[in-house]
C-alpha cells in the first residue's frame, strides 16, 4: 500500500510538471498624474509635497525622488471664507533636498526666531511676512485646489475638514510583569472619553523626549467598539516606517524608562482613515503570496494622494528612571 501511494504522488508530479506553462505578461506603463501627501492641523499652516507618480519598474533612488518634485504650481487653500496662497520652499532635511508648499512668511533656514513646529519637520522660523490667521481651525473644511505649470486651471482638487479634538483623559505607564530592576522597557496606556453623537476616526503618533512625532505601525483606528465609551487603551511607540525591519521592530511597541513620552491623537475624516487603513495594510503585506491586493484610496480629485485635516490634542507623560 505504501508503495502505491508513493507512486501516485511520483505520477502526479510528473503530470503536473507536465501542464507547466511559461506566461509572459506585459505591464502597460502607468499614466502619470501628480501625487499629492498634504495636511492642515488646528494651529498650523497648511503645508503638502507635490510630485509626480512613477513608473512601477522604475529605478528608485535620491536621484529620481529629487526629479519626481512638480515646481511652480499655483495652490490655495480656502475655508470659503479666506483663502491662502501658497508657496513653494526648498528645505533641506539631513543632506537631501526636498520641496514643500505652504504659506508666506515661513523661514527653513533655522535663523528665525519664532517658530511653529511642523509634523516630521521640526520648528520652522516665522518672520514677520507670517498672518497668524493662516492656520488650521476646529469644525472647520478646507478646500485644496491645485493649478500645475503650465495649465490655465486647476485640474486637482480635494477637500477635508477639521473636526473638534478628541482629548487624552489620562497617560500612565506599567513596567513589564516578572521582568529584574534592571528592566528599561514600560508600556503607555490612554484613557479617552469619546463623544458618541457621530461617527469617529482617528490617527495617532507619539514623540519621545521631544523627537519627531511617529505614527504607529498601525496608526489609524475607529470607533467602531468604543462609542459613546469611556476606554483605556495600549499606546504603541511610533516607528520611523522607513527603517529596515531589525531597527522597525526593535522592543516594539515600548517606551523606555527615563523617556518623555509625548501622545498626539488626531480626530480625521473618514477619507484620511481610509487613505492610511489601505496604504499600512498595503505596506505591510508586500511581498506576502497569500495577502489580498489592496488599492490605496486616496481622496484627491485629479490625481493621487491625501489632503487630511488633523484635529489634533497633545498630552505629555515622564517616565522616571
Amino acid at each position: 500500500m505504501y508503495s502505491k501511494v508513493i507512486l501516485l504522488f511520483f505520477c502526479l508530479g510528473i503530470f503536473f510538471t507536465a501542464c507547466e506553462k511559461e506566461f509572459n505578461i506585459t505591464v502597460p506603463a502607468a499614466e502619470k498624474k501628480a501625487v499629492v501627501e498634504g495636511y492642515i492641523e488646528n494651529g498650523l499652516p497648511p503645508f503638502l509635497y507635490l510630485s509626480s507618480s512613477l513608473d512601477i519598474f522604475s529605478s528608485l533612488n535620491l536621484s529620481s525622488i529629487s526629479n519626481s518634485y512638480l515646481h511652480n504650481a499655483k495652490v490655495t487653500v480656502s475655508d470659503g471664507t479666506r483663502t491662502m496662497l501658497l508657496k513653494e520652499y526648498p528645505v533641506n532635511l539631513g543632506g537631501i533636498t526636498v520641496y514643500i508648499y505652504t504659506v508666506n512668511g515661513l523661514d527653513f533656514s533655522g535663523t528665525a526666531a519664532a517658530s511653529v513646529n511642523f509634523p516630521g519637520l521640526g520648528p520652522v522660523g516665522v518672520t514677520a511676512a507670517f498672518n497668524p490667521d493662516d492656520i488650521g481651525k476646529l469644525n472647520t473644511t478646507y478646500q485644496l485646489s491645485i493649478q500645475l505649470e503650465n495649465e490655465t486651471a486647476p485640474s486637482i482638487t480635494a477637500s477635508t475638514t477639521i473636526f473638534y479634538q478628541q482629548k487624552i483623559d489620562s497617560l500612565w505607564y506599567e513596567k513589564r510583569a516578572n521582568q529584574p530592576a534592571s528592566d528599561t522597557l514600560v508600556r503607555v496606556y490612554a484613557r479617552l472619553i469619546e463623544d458618541g453623537t457621530q461617527k469617529n476616526y482617528y490617527r495617532y503618533f507619539t514623540s519621545q523626549n521631544n523627537g519627531r512625532f511617529l505614527p504607529g505601525l498601525n496608526s489609524v483606528y475607529n470607533d467602531d467598539f468604543t462609542n459613546g465609551s469611556t476606554y483605556s487603551v495600549r499606546v504603541d511607540r511610533g516607528v520611523d516606517k522607513t527603517l529596515p525591519d531589525s531597527l522597525l521592530y526593535k522592543h516594539f511597541g515600548y517606551f523606555y524608562k527615563g523617556d518623555k513620552v509625548t501622545v498626539k491623537v488626531c480626530q480625521i475624516d473618514k477619507g484620511s482613515f481610509e487613505f492610511w487603513q489601505t496604504l499600512e495594510y498595503a505596506k505591510q503585506n508586500t511581498g506576502n503570496p497569500f495577502a489580498s491586493p489592496t488599492n490605496v484610496k486616496g481622496n484627491i480629485n485629479g490625481g493621487y494622494g491625501i489632503w487630511s485635516g488633523y484635529a489634533a490634542y497633545y498630552k505629555t507623560l515622564s517616565i522616571p528612571r
